[in-house]
């Protein structure tokens, strides 16, 4: 092809790449963008471990990236640059670059770069350079002239306007159990493609403000006009089912936006008379509870998330230990380990680790900082002073803003963000572009190439390690499926070599490894012949050792995760009783653990079970000398025990433990005196009542025993654990139908307990296994 001819034939407008024969670059472009604006709501696959906003991000990277090199190979074609100006670019920019430092500056670089599974995706770099990038290839792709531009913001409207309506519909058909995602491989419960349940909501609001807001963007003569009533009704249903106080304000919010706009047109009461309806109507269910679900008999999921409280403080907290760009994006379960409330130990979420806050807003301002919540906020301000001039945006626009500010963001919502955005500056930079001639000025030349290129490498290069993650992922979920147990071993094995950075494969496999190690001791113990042995001790020593080997790279890889560490300290824990050593590797690596989430009472409990069972060992062996190094084990186990409760007052296997170090240690009596004392001013503790009561027990004062656990459960009547002693001590003493009666009552909220299935089946059949003083050798329930 004669390139010289070719650009000899080029106008001066967008779109047309070429004469007839040639290839219109810009229309693929387009194509490109069209096709992700419509799959981006949709898609999902099942091929990766998470099927929703791995796979969208996935889906957004490449497209853009793919159109932006189209674009790229336009202009080299062409000789000649056109950048549409508006305000926006420079508000993008600094966006980027803020998105750049604060990654750069990341607690956790790899996580803040490509997103992390359970930590997240929409915040990453990878997602804010194809949101960016949308941007861009949005205002200067498409609408060659303000007739043409105005046809364009219309289709993309549209056209994701119509792929929200189908997330709602799939999504609602989901919530009436409709198995609609079982033919795609997906068997979750109320599964949906814009994320959990509120996000569907979210998506719900702001169709709601779209189909009421005058955009002309169905058409009079589209077929999809037809779609408005039926999403507008489809949405309303969800938020009355959902009844949520953030999803009606953002709805309100775009309708008020709606209401002011229509006033400033027109007075009569009918423009503005519906969204006034729906604002009434969103107060009534909030002030009135409406409970559309147990009319419908749905039952809904809870999606539990830190309280607005909760999320402030830690970002407070964050914002005083690195104000300037805080832990980088997608690390917010790192701020929640170090700062999370005590409190919340004392709940039933006190072991989850939340990824995220309860809004957008709070997840910026940890993750990056006042740089990059700044940037964020300069680039909202910016695209609403520049919708004002063309303000028929604002409804949808505000809708999304106010999403951004109480719920947290994934990648549905923000790629509608920013699609939304790229339209407001495409509708307001009219046919205002700079024209670069590149080669008219040789210095414009050299800078555009050298501009191609690296942005060309950049985009290869984030393509590759993209794909390459990608591919990782799906041998990983691959090799999970397979049953034969050595192939498994092999895919897992491979996947974690194809990308070493992703320690979430790495601590997969070394967990495996250990199951592995499990089973060869139970051929070793099965062998009949010295070769069968030898194998088993063979095969036993490989995995340990690669245990160790991945559980190791993991900590040297990315020393500041602490699931890392806490993933380490239970390699070494689980080969305490086959690898000498074990047990004081796995007490420091817990120590590091506790290092970076210093609320956690886990790590000391098993600190406290690992110096209790070396102390129990030495103890059994017997050795010269060594009741003075049981002594110093002892109190290890104690101290970590006491932090545990400090940190979780009502943790019973703590509790429990404690008591046992007292009683290893002789100082039962002393413990009860000390309880005792607590107990004068702390009546209405439960849990201190069940440790004095199990203290009790361990000095023969059963009677005291009793009347302890008494009192806890006339404190806490759901106190399983209380009751589960108390019934101990009545089967102890024979009376079999009491201790029945305790049993049935912790089985209401405990159903599926097996070890309380298997004490109840044995005293229905009048069989009683607990021998005399016997009852602390038991264990908790929980």
């Amino acid at each position: 092809m004669d390139f010289n001819l070719l650009g000899s034939k080029i106008v001066s407008r967008l779109g047309n790449d070429s004469s007839e024969g040639g290839i219109d670059l810009f229309r693929y472009a387009r194509w490109l963008v069209y096709v992700l604006v419509f799959l981006v709501p949709l898609f999902f696959l099942p091929l990766t471990s998470e099927v929703l906003e791995f796979n969208k991000q996935f889906l957004i990277f490449i497209f853009s990236a793919v159109a932006l090199i189209l674009y790229l190979i336009r202009v080299v074609r062409t000789g000649r640059l056109v950048l549409r100006k508006t305000p926006a670019n420079y508000a993008v920019l600094i966006f980027l670059a803020a998105a750049l430092l604060v990654s750069f500056f990341s607690d956790f670089r790899y996580q803040s770069i490509f997103g992390g599974f359970g930590a997240g995706f929409y915040g990453s770099l990878v997602s804010s350079a194809a949101f960016a990038i949308l941007f861009f290839l949005i205002l200067n792709v498409f609408g060659s002239n303000p007739v043409s531009a105005k046809e364009d913001v219309r289709k993309l409207l549209a056209v994701f306007y119509f792929s929200s309506f189908l997330a709602l519909t799939l999504g609602t058909l989901s919530l009436f159990r409709i198995p609609v995602f079982e033919l795609f491989g997906i068997s979750r419960q109320f599964f949906n493609t814009a994320g959990n349940l509120n996000s569907l909501g979210i998506l719900a609001s702001i169709l709601l403000v779209f189909s009421f807001s005058k955009t002309s963007f169905l058409g009079n003569s589209s077929y999809l006009r037809y779609i408005r009533m039926p999403a507008l009704f489809l949405s309303l249903f969800l938020l009355l089912l959902i009844n949520w106080w953030v999803l009606w304000l953002v709805a309100v919010l775009g309708l008020v936006f709606i209401v002011i706009l229509k006033s400033m047109r027109d007075w009569r009461i009918l423009s503005y008379f519906w969204p006034l309806i729906i604002i009434l109507l969103a107060v009534v269910s909030i002030l009135l509870n409406l409970n559309l679900r147990s009319f419908l008999g749905i039952e809904l999921p809870i999606e539990v998330s830190p309280s607005f409280g909760t999320s402030f403080e830690i970002s407070r907290q964050a914002l005083m230990k690195d104000p300037l760009f805080g832990v980088g994006p997608e690390n917010f379960s790192f701020a929640y380990d170090s700062y999370r409330p005590l409190s919340i130990n004392n709940t039933n979420f006190w072991n989850i680790k939340f990824s995220e806050s309860s809004s957008e807003l709070f997840n910026a301002a940890v993750s990056g900082g006042v740089a990059g919540l700044a940037a964020f906020v300069f680039l909202v301000f910016t695209v609403f002073r520049t919708g004002l001039k063309n303000y028929r945006f604002l409804p949808v626009f505000s809708a999304f803003a106010a999403a951004w500010a109480l719920y947290p963001y994934n990648m549905v919502l923000g790629f509608g963000l920013w699609l939304i955005i790229g339209i407001i500056a495409l509708t307001d930079s009219g046919d205002d572009s700079m024209v670069i001639d590149l080669e008219k000025s040789p210095r414009h030349s050299l800078i555009a190439s050298v501009s191609f290129i690296c942005i060309l490498v950049l985009m290869v290069v984030g393509l590759y390690f993209v794909v390459l993650r990608y591919t990782a992922d799906m041998k990983f979920v691959r090799a999970l499926t397979i049953e034969d147990i050595d192939r498994r071993t092999q895919l897992m094995a491979e996947a974690v070599n194809l990308n070493e950075s992703e320690d979430m494969h790495s601590r997969i496999l070394a967990n495996f490894m250990v199951s592995r190690i499990s089973q060869e001791i139970e051929n070793l113990n099965r062998a009949k012949t010295a070769e069968e042995r030898q194998a088993a001790i063979s095969k036993i020593q490989n995995f340990s050792a690669a245990a160790i080997n991945l559980s190791n790279q993991t900590t040297q890889r990315h020393k500041e995760d602490p699931a890392n560490w806490f993933s380490k300290a239970l390699i070494y824990e689980s080969l305490v009783n086959l690898i000498g050593g074990s047990g004081e590797q796995a007490i420091l690596a817990y120590q590091e653990y506790s290092k970076l989430s210093p609320k956690d009472p886990e790590p000391h409990l098993r600190i406290g079970n690992i110096n209790l069972t070396m102390a129990d060992s030495l103890r059994q062996s017997g050795q010269a000398g060594s009741q003075s190094q049981i002594s110093g084990i002892l109190k290890s186990a104690e101290e970590n025990y006491q932090k545990a409760i400090e940190l979780k007052p009502n943790y019973v296997l703590a509790v429990y433990n404690l008591g046992v170090v007292y009683e290893r240690q002789g100082l039962v009596k002393g413990a009860i005196k000390q309880l005792e004392l607590v107990k004068s001013t702390n009546l209405q503790d439960a849990n201190l009542a069940l440790e004095l009561g199990l203290l009790y027990y361990r000095d023969n004062q059963k009677d005291k025993s009793f009347s302890e656990f008494e009192r806890a459960i006339s404190i806490f009547p759901d106190f399983s654990n209380a009751r589960w002693y108390l019934a101990l001590l009545l089967e102890e003493r024979g009376q079999l139908g009491a201790a029945l009666e305790e049993l049935y009552k912790i089985r209401k909220s405990n159903p599926d307990n097996q070890s309380l299935r298997d004490r109840i089946r044995g005293l229905e059949a009048g069989k009683r296994s607990l021998p005399p003083q016997k009852v602390t050798g038991i264990r908790p329930l929980e």
